[in-house]
């Protein structure tokens, strides 16, 4: 019977603890020893030579641990094949620190074994710091991660970081998508929701196609932190159930950050709606310590919501404001750009531009391009659609603004 075989076949229903490893080298994490001692559903194949994939089903099962360093459901490879999880139906609850709930990872240095983790249906609540509910991470090779929740439940109550997290420090691509019938909420201080990082060379994607996400940190977070090679960072939020909403200071609805390469986000329907002070809608900055990176930002609203409530949150002497929509380049040679042909932003907040285009670095053009649906703000100073440059070389492009559609800027000092 194959590796695939046997993890599937040990796992649905099962309520007790399965350790199922084959090879000869202790496994780390969510294996024997390391840093988590795995005790729920756990699969792991260790050793380098192995090809055999790794599927764990757990059907209709019921976890509950309080242990810190515990993963409820796991997997974990060390060869060149595949790693997957996948949740249809029951609960699981962790407590401890570092407590995933459902946590897939790669530990080959080469090779191409993808790391899924699908969810369909159930709930999955943790409460402990640095407890993820999903956890999917490649640390270096080709193989994609990839992380589909298409249903059920998934909850952070307290702790720090994030509820789903996609990670790669390879090659590979990181994909996290999340589609109507699903719910995400986080009620920790500053607790983020959807979350993709790639330290390597691959490109990171997040899609919102449904469902609800609801935070007091940011929304949905994706950045890239290699600035020695290029790779994309692009955000989708489309349907009309679609809803991002935040409370916390500084807690964005979308925000991406890529160094090296290009920052998109697209909203094609749907609500963004933060409250907090100092937290944007949607925002996306490509970065170069170097001023010679090209990498290029454009944000593109198409339709749906975006609403800001929150006023200016001060930290370090430094001022953060509540804009719609903020795209920026900091010190890469690459254009930015804001287009919008359909959909409403509307902020509250004093200084919380509407549409908001800032341009920094020795090259490159900064625009905004409305040929469709509203923009409307109430704050003091708060500018209906605003670009400004900051050049330092002898940059010969400029800015633009081309507004067609309704602008209406109703507080002192806004225009």
């Amino acid at each position: 019977m194959s590796t695939r075989t046997r993890a599937a076949a040990l796992a649905p229903g099962l309520l007790l603890a399965l350790v199922f490893c084959a090879g000869e080298a202790a496994a780390q994490n969510v294996c024997r020893g390391g840093s988590h001692t795995g005790s729920g559903i756990i699969a792991c194949i260790e050793g380098a030579g192995s090809s055999a994939d790794i599927l764990v089903n757990p059907g209709k099962l019921g976890i509950n641990h309080a242990t810190a360093n515990v993963v409820a459901v796991g997997g974990s490879h060390s060869g060149s094949g595949d790693v997957e999880l996948r949740m249809t139906a029951g609960s699981v609850v962790t407590t401890g620190t570092a407590g995933h709930g459902l946590y897939a990872r790669h530990a080959g240095a080469t090779g191409g074994g993808a790391v899924v983790v699908r969810m369909s249906g159930g709930s999955v609540e943790t409460r402990g710091s640095n407890a993820y509910a999903i956890r999917a991470r490649r640390a270096s090779g080709t193989g994609n991660v990839r992380i589909d929740v298409t249903g059920g439940s998934l909850s952070r109550k307290g702790g720090t970081g994030g509820v789903v997290l996609g990670a790669h420090g390879g090659t590979g691509n990181v994909t996290v998508n999340m589609t109507a019938g699903a719910t995400l909420e986080a009620t920790g201080a500053g607790v983020g929701g959807l979350i993709a990082v790639h330290s390597g060379t691959g490109d990171l994607a997040i899609g919102l196609t449904g469902g609800s996400i609801a935070t007091t940190g940011i929304g949905i977070d994706a950045g890239r932190s290699n600035a020695a090679t290029a790779g994309n960072v692009a955000v989708t939020v489309s349907h009309a159930s679609s809803a991002v909403r935040t409370t916390g200071a500084l807690g964005h609805g979308v925000s991406i950050v890529n160094i090296a390469g290009a920052a998109a986000i697209t909203m094609r329907d749907g609500l963004v709606e933060t409250t907090g002070a100092g937290a944007l809608g949607l925002h996306a900055d490509s970065y170069s310590d170097t001023e010679s990176g090209p990498g290029t930002t454009s944000i593109v609203l198409e339709g749906g919501t975006i609403r800001t409530r929150g006023g200016i949150h001060t930290f370090s002497n430094v001022n953060y404001y509540s804009h719609g929509i903020r795209a920026q380049s900091s010190y890469t040679r690459g254009d930015v750009s804001v287009r919008m042909t359909g959909g409403a932003v509307e902020t509250a907040g004093a200084s919380a531009n509407g549409l908001y285009v800032l341009k920094r670095g020795p090259a490159g053009a900064g625009s905004i391009e409305m040929t469709g649906g509203s923009v409307t703000t109430a704050g003091d100073g708060a500018h209906g659609a605003y670009v400004y440059m900051y050049s330092t070389g002898a940059s010969t492009e400029g800015l633009s603004i081309d507004a067609a559609g309704a602008v209406s800027a109703e507080g002192l000092n806004a225009r």
